[in-house]
């Protein structure tokens, strides 16, 4: 409680025995809790970031911290664990904040990454975690390219994206993201697997096109998936950065690659990395990891991905090996473990798929076109069209002259394009027809309650709906303060006061009160002052007796309204 002195002797104290209204603790406004930091946009703030570093497990990356103004905040080292912990200071509403990390020693390759790692704060927390792994990077590309760039929520679709088309054997860290979950002994071995398994497609992917006379680097080669995936697979139809070759190579490259990490013999750079997996656990001094490496079975995505890219190498290659290698993995089921996996699997498998990369990258248009149709039609080009599927849940309030923005997360088992339309949508909204996403400021004028809103999804043959749902703007929400006090008892010169009549409260901007009200009960101890609009206000109060005699000002005490 706000600590204030006795207000002064009533005005006329000739006349009248003066009293003295003692406030001790008594005028205050309302206890501020700690608010939700996202609310206090402008208020610069101390917030603790700290994650995981790596494809494999990086020690000593230089990473730099960004506002979303492109200012920079910090520049650090990931530490011998390939971690990091910092504190920064800034505000809300330069969120998201980006994080890179370059340079370094990969603990597995015992190299320097092969393309700069990202990740992104997404929202104002005291404490907010950000693994800086192949997995951000990838849905930080994704976001680039979706309407709107790498907003909050466009970084949030993105590792959608990203953990459905690129799944590559993560289990638990499917619905929390791998890129804002705290690495522990629970997860340390799936993703430091996984994410080598991603590196890994991105540095073959490099080689082969390289092979093929294509100078791309890994960077390119990321920003080109991360371009693909924004109509949810890589088949070279995706954003402006995306390509039909890199996008065929990448796919029989993932199968490659996850035939491998499936068996858990992942090969990096041409040599098993399962020992080197292994150390680099270790490393990073979180425990024994449970489960395992070799625990890690089977997931359905990693399965689907498999049998994508082989149906694509099918497509393209007469080669009795791929389609024998092709039946043989049909029959996989999700929890296989990598024990059974190497004793079905061919052990010259990694080399058939070797001979149809290199079949690939001489290929002409139709062989490449041939890929990524199959790719896009979900490994069987004859099959029949399953129907797209769309969730989410629209907020349903906004307030006047604050920002509405929802996307929906919207798939399809076929990896068919998407394209969205809406009914009813608000005349303060807009609509973006490729990802379904709506948003505007409504103004004061649009204070109401707006329904019949439906979303649609159709990937050209079917489609589905989301809603309808109901969106109400509400008026500008407005504070109050509660002021409490304890009523005198004494006059001034010590003699009981017997005539207290009321009270009078005054507030307004500091040193002008503008406003007031007369309480004409001295039984009150506590008043709360309604409506009032954003801004700082001053408050005092006057203690009156029978006569109307009013005391002078009390100390005074101030609030502020967000």
């Amino acid at each position: 409680m706000l600590e204030t002195r006795c207000v002064r002797p009533f005005r006329n104290a000739a006349t009248f025995a003066t009293m003295a209204l003692f406030l001790n603790g008594c005028l205050m406004q309302d206890n501020i809790e700690d608010e939700d930091l996202a609310a206090n946009a402008a208020i610069e703030s101390d917030f603790e970031l700290s994650g995981s570093v790596g494809d494999g497990p990086v020690v000593g990356a230089a990473m730099r911290i960004f506002q979303n103004d492109g200012v920079l905040l910090k520049e650090l080292e990931s530490d011998a664990a390939a971690g990091y912990n910092i504190l920064v200071r800034t505000k809300g509403k330069y969120y998201p904040l980006t994080i890179d990390a370059r340079n370094g020693i990969d603990i597995v390759t015992n190299l320097a990454p092969d393309f700069v790692l990202l990740g992104a704060a997404l929202e104002p927390s005291k404490k907010y975690v950000v693994n800086v792994n192949p997995f951000g990077t990838l849905a930080m590309e994704v976001a680039a390219d979706l309407p709107g760039g790498r907003t909050k929520s466009n970084i949030y679709a993105a590792q959608d994206i990203v953990v459905a088309a690129m799944n590559n054997g993560l289990v638990s860290l499917v619905s929390s993201g791998p890129m804002t979950t705290k690495i522990n002994s629970s997860n340390v071995a799936e993703i430091v697997k996984t994410s080598e398994a991603l590196g890994e497609i991105v540095r073959r992917t490099r080689d082969w096109l390289l092979t093929a006379g294509y100078a791309w680097d890994g960077d390119a080669v990321m920003q080109g998936l991360g371009s693909d995936l924004i109509d949810n697979v890589v088949d070279g139809a995706g954003g402006p950065r995306t390509n039909a070759r890199m996008a065929a190579i990448a796919n029989i490259v993932i199968a490659q690659v996850l035939l491998e990490s499936m068996s858990n013999e992942l090969y990096v750079n041409g040599a098993d990395a399962t020992a080197s997996l292994e150390a680099a656990i270790q490393m990073m001094k979180l425990g024994t990891a449970s489960p395992s490496l070799g625990e890690l079975n089977a997931t359905s995505g990693m399965l689907a991905q498999i049998n994508v890219g082989l149906a694509a190498a099918d497509a393209i290659s007469d080669d009795a090996r791929v389609a024998s290698l092709r039946q043989s993995v049909a029959g996989f089921q999700p929890g296989l473990q990598p024990t059974l996996a190497r004793s079905v699997l061919t052990p010259d498998y990694r080399q058939i798929l070797d001979d149809v990369l290199r079949l690939l990258i001489g290929g002409d248009a139709t062989t490449i076109a041939t890929v990524n149709d199959v790719v896009r039609n979900g490994g069987d080009p004859l099959s029949a069209n399953t129907p797209p599927a769309i969730a989410g849940t629209p907020p349903a309030v906004v307030t006047a002259n604050t920002v509405y923005d929802f996307t929906p997360i919207a798939s399809d088992a076929d990896n068919n394009p998407l394209s969205f339309t809406i009914a009813g949508l608000p005349t303060w909204a807009t609509f973006n027809s490729s990802n379904g996403r709506i948003s505007g400021t409504p103004g004061d004028a649009h204070v109401a309650n707006y329904s019949g809103i439906v979303i649609t999804v159709s990937d050209g043959t079917d489609s589905a709906d989301l809603g309808p749902f109901s969106i109400a703007v509400e008026a500008f929400s407005l504070g109050s303060a509660t002021l409490n006090w304890q009523p005198p008892t004494q006059n001034q010169d010590g003699t009981v006061l017997i005539d207290l009549a009321g009270y009078n409260i005054y507030w307004g901007a500091p040193g002008n009160y503008s406003n007031s009200v007369t309480l004409n009960n001295p039984g009150l101890t506590r008043y709360v002052v309604e409506n009032l609009a954003p801004g700082t206000y001053e408050f005092v109060a006057t203690a009156f007796n029978a006569a109307g005699m009013e005391s002078n000002y009390s100390n005074s005490t101030t609030k502020t309204i967000p």
